[in-house]
């Protein structure tokens, strides 16, 4: 525990307890190393069929948490049943911690792909998972680094779009209509602050890359 670190991940929680008792360790040795308290986070591993019931309220238990990672092989171990191929035995508990996160405000972060070389797979389980709400996900592997920035990052096309329902429906404003449309569509107030939310990931992107290339040329 020192400057620097910028969190920690608690395997197995199960319970608000468990990261309300990290939260005050973590209070008392950022006082005494001279740290702003808060300033490291927690990530927290929910992979047991107790920690899918409490994912919310272990999500909502300290303001350091930043995101719930859903832990399959452990869940299906405490499930008493074989992780499959297919997946159809982590499905409830894979939805129930991404929903729990969202509605926490917190990301959720899909587990880690242990076949490092099956890319297909990795990239159609990780496109499965952002669709049901994952915005990253672990990785145990270099190869998997630049498919996974590929897939969670928003596509062109859809970036493209995203600029054209905004300025549409901005201007529609500025008339004083309640919604507009566009190609045939209407957008409404749901729709454009949708594509705004995904503006914003863009911008989170970029100002990613900005202090990469930063650090870089330290």
């Amino acid at each position: 525990m020192q400057p620097g670190l910028s969190g920690i991940v608690i395997p197995k929680t199960e319970t608000p307890d468990d990261p309300i008792r990290a939260d005050k360790l973590l209070t008392e040795l950022e006082k005494n190393r001279g740290m702003e308290v808060g300033t490291v986070k927690l990530q927290l591993l929910i992979e047991t069929a107790r920690g899918v019931t409490f994912a919310y309220e272990c999500g909502m238990a300290s303001s350091r948490v930043n995101s719930l990672v859903f832990g399959a092989v452990d869940y299906t171990r405490d499930m008493r049943v074989k992780l499959s191929a297919t997946g159809e035995e982590v499905l409830y508990a894979r939805s129930a911690v991404a929903v729990a996160a969202r509605a926490a405000r917190i990301v959720a972060i899909d587990p880690p792909w242990p076949a490092f070389r099956d890319t297909e797979g990795f990239a159609a389980h990780s496109r499965a998972g952002a669709q049901l709400g994952y915005e990253g996900r672990m990785l145990i592997h270099p190869n998997q680094i630049a498919p996974a920035e590929e897939i969670y990052a928003p596509a062109k096309e859809d970036v493209e779009r995203a600029r054209k329902v905004v300025e549409v429906f901005e201007q529609g404003m500025r008339e004083g209509k309640a919604s507009v449309a566009l190609e045939g569509r209407m957008v409404d107030w749901a729709v454009y602050r949708a594509e705004m939310d995904l503006l914003a990931k863009v911008d989170l992107i970029a100002e990613k890359e900005k202090r990469k290339k930063a650090n870089r040329k330290v």
